[in-house]
């Protein structure tokens, strides 16, 4: 036998494969004819070498481009999601800005509301105070010069009807109705009770003064004449349609 040939500078697949047939050679004579002929040359080795190796780099790079795919994909879809949310923000604050609007013209518009119910409140009274001081100015003579004049006003309920009550528990409750009446007292001095007896007459058929009467008329010396001093009393009912009689002449004692 001739012996294996080295192969110290061949790649690692040479010298296994020439290994393999030096160690056939021993045990089989016949084979020891091949033996140095080379089935696989270098270059074809390299070749296959290098073939792994881009097929192993072209995976890497697979690898790598699917994760950067992936990666702006879902940096992508976060941004947009962001996008979105800010858009439902926006949203958001353009609708409690408008809801604010909306609850301060709201606010103004009860206001002026409630002003113009307490203006309909207010007219929907029959007897005004400017009609009570216009028919007193009207009835009182040149001779009676008033000293006092004091004007309330005074709310009265009225007497509950049982049969009122019992619907009334039966349906909604209705509020319970008041007859309101402006309290007038009147304080003067008169030359004399005719005066007074005429003053108090005027009113009383003035067809808007209820309850006139006199409380007391005392006589007044001033030293230069003697005057009488009295006081009156009356009430006007609120509900009242008044019609002020302008024809009427005033109060004179003659």
């Amino acid at each position: 036998m001739g012996g294996c040939r080295r192969t110290g500078h061949a790649p690692p697949a040479t010298r296994r494969l020439a290994h393999a047939r030096c160690r056939m050679s021993e045990v089989n004579p016949f084979v020891n004819v091949y033996s140095d002929v080379e089935f696989l040359p270098d270059w074809h080795v390299a070749a296959q070498r290098r073939r792994r190796f881009r097929k192993i780099q072209y995976v890497a790079a697979g690898v790598i481009i699917a994760g950067m795919v992936y990666g702006w994909g879902s940096v992508r879809h976060h941004i947009q999601g962001l996008e979105t949310y800010r858009e439902a923000l926006n949203h958001q604050v353009a609708t409690a800005e408008s809801s604010v609007a909306k609850v301060a013209e709201l606010q103004a518009t009860r206001d002026d509301l409630s002003q113009q119910v307490d203006l309909h409140r207010a007219l929907q009274q029959s007897i005004h105070y400017s009609q009570v001081s216009g028919t007193l100015a009207h009835f009182t003579p040149e001779q009676i010069a008033l000293t006092r004049l004091e004007v309330s006003t005074r709310h009265v309920p009225r007497p509950i009807d049982r049969t009122q009550v019992a619907q009334a528990t039966e349906g909604p409750q209705a509020k319970p109705k008041v007859d309101s009446f402006v309290e007038v007292t009147l304080e003067g001095i008169a030359p004399s009770d005719v005066f007074i007896a005429n003053y108090v007459g005027a009113l009383a058929t003035s067809g808007l003064f209820d309850e006139v009467t006199m409380v007391h008329s005392i006589q007044h010396d001033d030293g230069k004449a003697t005057e009488r001093q009295f006081e009156i009393t009356m009430s006007v009912p609120l509900n009242r349609q008044y019609r002020p009689r302008l024809t009427e002449e005033v109060v004179d004692a003659r």
